[in-house]
């Protein structure tokens, strides 16, 4: 997939790749998802999407290594934060889904409609029912 018709990529000075390193993470930081930071940038500096991509994965490790905390031990602590919320009757419904939504994206669970309905996977039990604990998943579906 080459660059399209017209559009020039560069390659960045260090000041430059210092400051779009830094923008990227703030959009990080800003929960913002990785196609669109991919293309504000790639728009903004010329630069090619993959060359974005880089500066996104470098983004994450400069991130991390600036907790001292392994990625493991974040999605540990990201998965009892979210579950905290999810048992928390106090919590609101919209909150407590979110967090259900956080738990199944850190674990890889979740899935696309379209994935669910090819594998047969469509369940009609409502949220609620699973949070406040007065339905079961199906068996087929491992519980968390």
């Amino acid at each position: 997939m080459g660059a399209p018709k017209g559009v020039k990529h560069r390659k960045p000075n260090a000041e430059e790749c210092e400051k779009i390193q830094n923008v990227v993470i703030r959009l990080l930081g800003f929960g913002k998802q990785r196609t669109e930071i991919k293309n504000a940038i790639a728009a903004k500096y010329g630069l090619r999407p993959r060359s974005v991509e880089r500066y996104l994965c470098q983004a994450k490790e400069l991130m991390l290594a600036e907790t001292g905390k392994s990625g493991n031990e974040h999605r540990a602590d990201g998965y009892y934060f979210y579950l905290s919320i999810v048992r928390d009757e106090n919590q609101s419904t919209k909150d407590r889904l979110k967090a259900r939504e956080r738990i199944d994206k850190l674990l890889g669970l979740e899935l696309q409609q379209s994935e669910a309905m090819e594998q047969g996977t469509t369940i009609n039990v409502s949220w609620d029912s699973l949070i406040d604990g007065t339905k079961k998943l199906p068996s087929n579906i491992i519980e968390v």
